[in-house]
């Protein structure tokens, strides 16, 4: 048995991007991947093939690095056993790349600051923020935060 969970992959060139198939089989299965064409794909630069078993069970995995717009195309998993063969498509499709804002943004505060009397009103303020408060000596004070 053989199993895609995606049969529609996207990605963008330059993404990484991974296929994944599972599979099941009695006798255990040898497993590849194949190219449109039907070339064996083989791990190096370009693919990287991992495969995690869990008894009669595995899961395939293709991850192509770096795609560029000749890798848009079909791939195929295949398992085989004594008792036959089985194998699955899954279809890379181009999707647009994210668009990218970079914004800087610069804030240089300026603080102004006003007392009258020893212990009479603060006003300490930058903009977009004033912070305001009553000093008057053994009361509660008042704070008052505006932006």
């Amino acid at each position: 048995m053989l199993s895609i969970p995606n049969q529609l992959e996207g990605a963008y060139v330059s993404q990484d991007v991974t296929l994944e198939c599972h599979t099941e089989a009695f006798p255990s299965s040898i497993n590849y991947w194949t190219t449109d064409r039907g070339d064996m794909i083989i791990s190096g630069q370009k693919y990287l093939t991992l495969m995690s078993d869990e008894g009669y069970s595995r899961r395939m995995r293709l991850t192509i690095r770096n795609v560029s717009a000749k890798d848009f195309s079909s791939y195929r998993c295949v398992a085989k056993n004594s008792l036959g063969e089985t194998d699955g498509v899954i279809r890379l499709d181009e999707i647009p790349a994210p668009s990218t804002v970079s914004t800087t943004a610069k804030y240089i505060p300026s603080f102004t600051e006003r007392k009258k009397g020893n212990f009479g009103d603060v006003i300490i303020s930058s903009s977009p923020w004033t912070f305001q408060a009553d000093a008057t000596s053994g009361h509660s004070s008042c704070c008052r935060f505006q932006r």
